[in-house]
Formats: structure tokens, sequence, C-alpha cells
């Protein structure tokens, strides 16, 4: 699925996002990835049963106002204790199928706020 740019520049900004894929204006990712307003990086995780409160400590670097976590072509959730853990420690996080996601960090960055998007890929 193309998206529309928005009229952003940012490097991060998402052109276009596949069931197990995902490109930025400067490059395709075919593995998990961390995206936020200066920037993208590999983000280590596999599956969403394997998901960590540490796996978030990298996102929560970035200072985000809002958090993005983009499962796949189907909205999965990670489990109930991960999510309340979160929750416990003031981080709020937004959980999307990769096509939401995308269209959600695209408009989040378009009106220049901080946000942080993890997208799983599963192999």
């Amino acid at each position: 699925m193309a998206l529309t740019e928005l009229g952003n520049t940012s490097s991060s900004t998402l052109r276009a996002v596949g069931d197990d894929w995902l490109e930025t204006m400067q490059q395709r990712w075919d593995s998990s990835v961390m995206l936020w307003s200066e920037g993208a990086q590999d983000w280590p995780v596999q599956s969403l049963d394997a998901l960590a409160e540490a796996d978030f400590e990298p996102a929560l670097a970035t200072t985000p106002q809002v958090m993005l976590l983009a499962t796949g072509t189907t909205l999965r959730f990670p489990p109930h204790a991960l999510l309340a853990s979160l929750r416990q420690r003031g981080i709020g996080l937004e959980v999307m199928d990769h096509r939401a996601a995308a269209r959600t960090f695209n408009l989040l960055l378009s009106e220049g706020r901080r946000v942080t998007a993890l997208f799983l890929i599963e192999r």
C-alpha cells in the first residue's frame, strides 16, 4: 500500500507498507523497526509473544508524546500484564495493525508531534 506524503520531509516518513515490510523516505525495512521523527533503527523484537517491557526502552529514550505498536497485518495485543506494567510507569501505547499505524505515524509526524512507532515484522 502506497502512502500519500503529507508534506513532511523527515527521513522517517513512511512511503509504503506491505504485509512484511515498510519503506521510509530513505530505506526499505524487512525486519522489525523503530521509527521516530528524527530517524529509524532496527528493533530486535521478532515476535509478539517474546515482547518484554525492556524492548520499549529504546522507544522511551526518544521521549515520545505518542507511542505506537504495529503488530502486522492484523491487530493483536501484547499480554495484558505487559500493558499493565507499562501503564503503571505512565506509558501509553496505541496498538494498531501496520497500515493504521503507518497512516497515524505520518499524520502525527506532519503535525510536528513527537511520535515513536514500533513496527513488529515477524518471520
